[in-house]
């Protein structure tokens, strides 16, 4: 990885989707993140257990991603 370092934080995380969107606009701005250290971290103040276990599925109801571009759902989903 280098030098190359990326490092995310979404403060209100809650089911995971906030963090899979800072994922893709990094994705689309750098390119291929595989050459870099990347991590992400995502908190949630309300500390559900339900969704904590979403976000670590990363499973999401299709409705969920009705506002993403169908040029991204191709190619990252």
């Amino acid at each position: 990885a280098g030098n190359k370092y990326i490092r995310g934080w979404s403060a209100a995380a809650s089911s995971g989707e906030e963090l899979y969107s800072i994922l893709l606009t990094i994705c689309e701005k750098v390119g291929d993140i595989q050459n870099y250290d990347f991590k992400i971290l995502g908190a949630d103040a309300d500390i559900s257990v339900k969704m904590i276990e979403q976000a670590t599925a990363g499973v999401y109801n299709i409705d969920k991603s009705k506002d993403i571009p169908d040029k991204l759902l191709q190619k990252y989903f």
